[in-house]
């Protein structure tokens, strides 16, 4: 009998094995600590969360955000962080003029150049949703890497990580199907 031939393929499939835990374990997401909110009082309104995709597209890269709007002044609030590559990046702060009602509050940048934000704070349904839409040309390369359509919400901070979704397991990936 070849035990040599035997040998190279137990080799072979451990060699995979750990290349897939080193896969899998190689990248996690950041955990943000925070879960959507909406409260109103007074002329104060507080909204807190992470962006979230709810159409078709790309991920969004994971952050915390948290809007303060005034009523007295017309004003809303929105502090942001981005965490790229398991870095927190630095805080951003924007500022906007805001509209008011019993039931909402909403807020946008006027068209620049390349984009059309709009937000809305839904204060019945204590959510809140945006949408960004390219509105330069696409041929302009500022405008040109930019999608031209995302809408969001406020989601909770953490989303559920599979590896074998994100990268090619085939072993964990019939050991899930054996095991299941």
């Amino acid at each position: 009998m070849n035990w040599w031939k035997i040998g190279f393929f137990v080799m072979l499939f451990l060699f995979e094995g750990a290349r897939e835990v080193a896969v899998a374990s190689a990248y996690a997401p950041p955990k943000i600590a925070n879960l959507p909110s909406v409260a109103r009082t007074g002329t104060l309104v507080r909204a807190e969360g992470s962006w979230k995709r709810i159409n078709e597209g790309s991920a969004l890269l994971p952050g915390a955000v948290a809007i303060t709007c005034w009523q007295d002044e017309g004003k809303c609030y929105e502090t942001s962080y981005l965490y790229i590559g398991g870095y927190s990046g630095m805080p951003n702060l924007d500022v906007y003029d805001a509209k008011f009602t019993d039931n909402a509050v909403t807020y946008g940048e006027a068209e620049s150049s390349c984009v059309h934000y709009a937000v809305r704070i839904d204060l019945d349904l204590k959510r809140v949703f945006a949408t960004r839409e390219r509105t330069g040309d696409a041929k302009d390369p500022a405008c040109s890497n930019l999608e031209p359509r995302i809408e969001m919400t406020f989601a909770d901070g953490s989303e559920p990580y599979f590896p074998a979704k994100e990268h090619f397991l085939p072993i964990m990936s019939a050991l899930g199907l054996f095991l299941r």
